[in-house]
């Protein structure tokens, strides 16, 4: 077998379902696009977009004398249970946050691929040295995997894959081992705006551009005040994350469930429809821990989860959690969650009387 393939079988062998290579050269169109996108301030409350956008660019930049990029891609879709008609009110969560934390799952297969990796035989004789990535380092991940043929990257910016659609976590081994690169991806959406026309804010401005301000996973993870009042009857009951733009997609069609049981729940039902009142229950932030330890809704901390609640509960006409919203409004220590058991107060209390 070839370094290539020995690469990609033991990937494979990891629970990755995607691999491919490229090299490690800068990503000058990827770099250019970056650099627009962010003179715009769409990137919106997420400051660390926009400090050396050059590093993201640039995978030599994170391993000195990187010669090669391994892309991965982990399949993370789950059938969505059917949400009870009835019962306490309940939140909507993004189909790859039900279970544990991604990163976590990631970086265990990355350290094992890494250390197979080094361990093979470089044409100079030197050391193999390995710098791996998943999500939050700073890379152009998307551009990286068309690069290496793992798909193409969608009008509604997502990286679609030809197995997986765009249902892929993606992830990243840059080494200094010289490997053989993959033929890039291929792929069109032809005329097809499903995802953009089915976005219930409005958050692309055109085709491959996307305006994070107004993106329901940029107002329930990434924004740290309070959302603006007129998106929030959009964002449904939506309360971490949003798969709108992908459940329409075509290439979405007939997905594959995913075989990483670390990101299958053991309760279904309450990770995709979490109820609101549970939320709202959390005295703190030590609390909130407790439940979700090693979870991705560590990264907008109760206080955002509890303000993402509250407008679901406003939108769902939840007027049984008033008395639970009228104590977080009246007591609690901080103003976001208060702000919003307001908001979702003054809509419910003005809702028309039943018959």
């Amino acid at each position: 077998m070839t370094l290539e393939q020995q690469i990609k079988s033991h990937a494979l062998g990891l629970g990755f379902n995607l691999v491919g290579i490229t090299d490690a050269q800068p990503l000058t169109e990827g770099e250019s696009r970056l650099r627009a996108w962010l003179a715009t301030g769409r990137e919106g409350a997420m400051g660390y977009m926009s400090r050396t956008p050059e590093r993201r660019a640039r995978p030599a930049d994170h391993l000195p004398g990187a010669q090669s990029v391994v892309c991965l891609g982990l399949n993370y879709y789950q059938p969505d249970p059917e949400k009870p008609n009835s019962g306490p009110a309940r939140g909507r969560v993004s189909n790859y946050a039900r279970a544990e934390d991604y990163h976590l799952i990631i970086a265990d297969k990355l350290s094992a691929l890494e250390n197979f990796i080094r361990a093979l035989p470089s044409p100079d004789g030197q050391p193999v040295r390995t710098k791996s990535c998943v999500d939050a380092s700073p890379l152009l991940e998307r551009e990286l995997a068309q690069k290496a043929g793992l798909g193409f990257v969608g009008k509604n910016s997502c990286l679609i894959t030809p197995e997986f659609g765009s249902w892929v976590f993606l992830a990243e081994v840059i080494t200094t081992l010289p490997l053989l690169p993959d033929t890039p991806g291929s792929g069109t959406c032809g005329n097809c705006t499903r995802c953009l026309d089915v976005c219930p804010t409005q958050a692309f401005d055109d085709e491959w551009l996307l305006d994070a301000r107004k993106c329901i996973s940029y107002l329930t993870i990434e924004l740290r005040a309070p959302i603006e009042p007129e998106l929030r009857p959009a964002m449904g009951d939506w309360i971490f994350g949003c798969d709108l733009c992908q459940t329409i997609c075509p290439y979405n069609k007939s997905p594959w469930t995913t075989t990483e049981s670390r990101l299958l729940p053991d309760d279904p039902i309450e990770a995709a429809y979490p109820s609101l009142e549970k939320l709202f229950s959390y005295a703190d932030e030590a609390e909130f821990k407790k439940d979700y330890a090693d979870r991705p809704q560590l990264r907008p901390r109760r206080r955002a989860m509890i303000q993402s609640a509250a407008y679901a509960a406003a939108n769902l006409h939840a007027t049984e959690l008033i008395p639970r919203l009228e104590s977080l409004a009246r007591a609690d220590r901080d103003p976001l969650v208060r702000n919003a058991a307001l908001h979702a107060l003054e809509k419910l209390t003005t809702l028309p009387s039943k018959p």
